[in-house]
């Protein structure tokens, strides 16, 4: 049997398996494909569960995250990755959990960063792919699970794969495929890969489509995160910042910051800080946890979305 037919089989078996809702097990057939199709190894690795494989490689030699840290960082991917396929958390809030503020405790950077898990610069790296990733697959704003086939995945998760393989060999950084002269010089090395080898053959025209894709999502991902870091130190008149309330999700009421600080201009970080220890001092809600979310809006105001769980 030759690679192309052990491929189509477990491609099978994978999407028998996801249709019972056996992602675990779908996952690791899905990871055993991948190393067929980059390495023309049937054996594979059948150990290791992860299942998608995104570009660990997110320091420069200088800065290089330790073993457990690059370990985690893949864990960290894979996992979301399975909880976007599952169901189990919508784009949106794949993407509000990630991108959570520094502060918030059920935030990824409280739980991964500041506990010393992921460095900073793996964070940032960590936020351009899976913007990514989510720009690839669904919307960030989506609140229903993507639609996409296995096979579909199968063609990411090998670009994926010859992406890691290309930047391991280059010692470059995902940051680094940000820069136009590196992203075409990616895409030429790649496409002879994927030319020189068999295995690609009835799926080239896809694999270098989604090469294509990829790239452009990582840029578009990067960019909207430096627009995101430009609204960080814009400022608003108080009277253009409100203040939207939730119990356990339900929206209750809605302040407007400009009724207690008149003609002060803030940063958003300035405005949430100062929520934060409004309500962190208030007697009524001192057993509560709170979590707190930014939105910018495109009439330069600014909505603090502070959720109160009793």
């Amino acid at each position: 049997m030759d690679n192309l037919e052990t491929v189509q089989i477990l491609l099978k078996i994978a999407d028998t398996l996801d249709n019972k809702s056996l992602f675990k097990e779908a996952s690791s057939i899905t990871n055993i494909m991948n190393r067929v199709v980059v390495s023309g190894d049937a054996a594979g690795d059948s150990t290791n569960d992860a299942e998608d494989t995104e570009a660990p490689k997110t320091e420069t030699t200088e800065t290089k995250p330790t073993e457990g840290q690059e370990k985690q960082y893949q864990l960290a991917i894979q996992r979301l990755k399975n909880q976007l396929f599952s169901g189990e958390r919508t784009p949106k809030e794949i993407h509000d959990f990630v991108n959570a503020s520094n502060t918030d405790t059920n935030g990824f950077y409280h739980n991964f960063v500041s506990n010393g898990a992921l460095t900073e610069k793996q964070f940032e790296a960590f936020k351009i792919q899976i913007k990514s990733m989510l720009l690839r697959y669904t919307d960030i704003s989506a609140t229903e699970k993507p639609n996409v086939s296995r096979s579909t995945r199968l063609i990411d998760n090998t670009v994926q794969r010859l992406l890691n393989m290309y930047m391991t060999q280059k010692n470059l950084t995902i940051r680094d495929l940000l820069n136009e002269e590196n992203i075409n010089k990616a895409k030429t090395e790649i496409q002879k890969v994927i030319e020189n080898n068999p295995i690609f053959k009835e799926k080239k025209s896809e694999l270098l489509t989604q090469i294509e894709r990829t790239l452009r999502s990582y840029k578009q991902a990067s960019n909207n995160r430096l627009i995101k870091e430009a609204q960080q130190i814009n400022r608003y008149n108080a009277e253009d910042i409100n203040v939207q309330e939730l119990r356990n999700g339900n929206l209750e009421e809605t302040h407007n910051l400009g009724s207690i600080m008149p003609g002060e201009n803030l940063t958003s970080n300035q405005a949430q800080s100062l929520v934060s220890r409004i309500y962190k001092r208030d007697k009524d809600f001192i057993e509560s946890t709170f979590t707190f979310q930014l939105r910018h809006n495109d009439d330069n105001t600014l909505d603090i979305i502070v959720n109160i769980q009793d």
